[in-house]
């Protein structure tokens, strides 16, 4: 996995979402996903609190493979 870390406020600077909050909301939904059983199950999911085109991704990158 690679990470790509940028400091000194571009995060803020282009309104991305990089408080570690926004990284521990994204972690429990990972965990959701991962733990998911059939693809029936996807409407479980609780996806508050996650930026709407990270969802998406995730529902793409699952539904790819």
């Amino acid at each position: 996995m690679n990470i790509l870390v940028i400091g000194n406020g571009f995060d803020l600077a282009h309104g991305l979402s990089t408080k570690y909050r926004y990284f521990l909301e994204f972690v429990r939904v990972i965990n959701q996903v991962v733990n998911l059983n059939n693809q029936q199950d996807w409407k479980e999911v609780n996806w508050n609190g996650l930026h709407p085109e990270i969802t998406k991704f995730i529902i793409y990158i699952e539904y790819m493979h």
